[in-house]
């Protein structure tokens, strides 16, 4: 929680217009990456090593990434449509939806450095990739050999994680929230 405010603050201690900081700097995000990479693509092998048949019933909200803001303004998904999916293909529906993540983190946090010569997103978003693997439910499945039985959250379809955006808009304004599953509420708002 407070690592990213002790990054900044260790990141302004350290001068980010010496180029060969930024050169550490550029290796480090890449060695970073490179763990996270090779962490999911061992992942995906033991997924692929140890098939598990057991099916599941699983909607298509399950199979996306969660919306915060969606979920911060009471956007409820429509679509709950069930269908049957083995827990090996839902495994690895999520270890490609976390390649696609480090992908698109690479993609971007390199596109900003090279774009404005930013250099704290380098080590920041690589250092939060790493420690976020420590979190992730793959990760404590077929990595650290927790048991779904140990850890209820390991249970498949796994949960959403709570938005934070969604527990500051309940706070702030409840009755607002509670309008926005009532259509004639929202179109009442547009009519005014």
């Amino acid at each position: 929680m407070f690592l990213p405010m002790v990054l900044l603050y260790g990141m302004r201690q350290v001068d980010q217009e010496d180029e060969l900081n930024i050169q550490y700097m550029r290796i480090y995000f890449a060695t970073c990456m490179s763990i996270t990479l090779l962490v999911w693509l061992y992942v995906r092998s033991k997924v692929l090593s140890t098939p598990n048949d057991t099916v599941l019933s699983v909607s298509e909200a399950d199979l996306k990434p969660a919306n915060p803001l969606g979920d911060a303004l009471g956007v409820k998904s429509e679509d709950t449509e069930k269908k049957p999916m083995s827990v090996t293909e839902y495994d690895l529906s999520k270890v490609k939806e976390k390649l696609n993540q480090i992908a698109m983190q690479t993609v971007i946090v390199t596109g900003i450095h090279y774009q404005w010569q930013v250099a704290m997103p380098l080590v920041i978003s690589s250092t939060m990739a790493v420690i976020g693997l420590m979190d992730d439910q793959l990760i404590k499945l077929y990595i650290l050999g927790t048991t779904e039985e140990q850890d209820e959250t390991l249970k498949r379809p796994f949960k959403a994680p709570k938005s934070p955006f969604a527990d500051l808009m309940a706070s702030a304004a409840p009755e607002d929230t509670e309008k926005l599953d009532d259509p004639s509420a929202i179109e009442s708002k547009k009519d005014k």
